[in-house]
């Protein structure tokens, strides 16, 4: 995998289709990014870099994840832009401002760091109303059947 920091990569001024996260991926276009912790810090974790995946995906394993790309939605959930703000990264809805993905590194009693990725759903659009079922890979069909 080829890695290219993402704040070189995106325009804050631009507006992107979102595709969704899967684990610490994210798809804005027909780009997919990765959230990366720090692989040297030891016991605890913090953020190391969001970089844009080029070439094969890999899982934790060394594996070959060769369907990617049926991960995320297969219609875009919303029309976002992204903040890179120092360490902080957001993909805010450019119609409304919500945060649907923020990635960076938080602290417990202000000592601990830990890494974040957090994902969250507009409410607004929590049914996903939009899409058809044939839209949704079957991994997702099958994950929501637990939720």
């Amino acid at each position: 995998m080829d890695n290219f920091k993402i704040a070189t990569l995106v325009d804050p001024h631009q507006v992107y289709e979102f595709y969704g996260v899967w684990g610490n991926f994210f798809k804005l276009g027909n780009l997919i990014f990765e959230a990366l912790e720090d692989p040297d810090d030891g016991y605890r974790s913090h953020l190391d870099s969001v970089v844009m995946c080029a070439g094969d995906i890999k899982d934790e394993d060394g594996n070959v994840i060769n369907d990617i790309q049926k991960r995320f939605w297969k219609k875009p959930i919303a029309k976002v832009r992204v903040a890179v703000n120092g360490n902080e990264i957001d993909v805010i809805d450019s119609t409304n401002n919500h945060i649907w993905l923020s990635i960076y590194t938080d602290t417990n009693c202000d000592y601990y760091p830990y890494f974040v990725f957090k994902y969250k759903v507009d409410e607004t659009r929590k049914t996903l109303e939009f899409l058809e079922i044939e839209d949704l890979s079957p991994e997702i069909i099958t994950a929501e059947r637990f939720i």
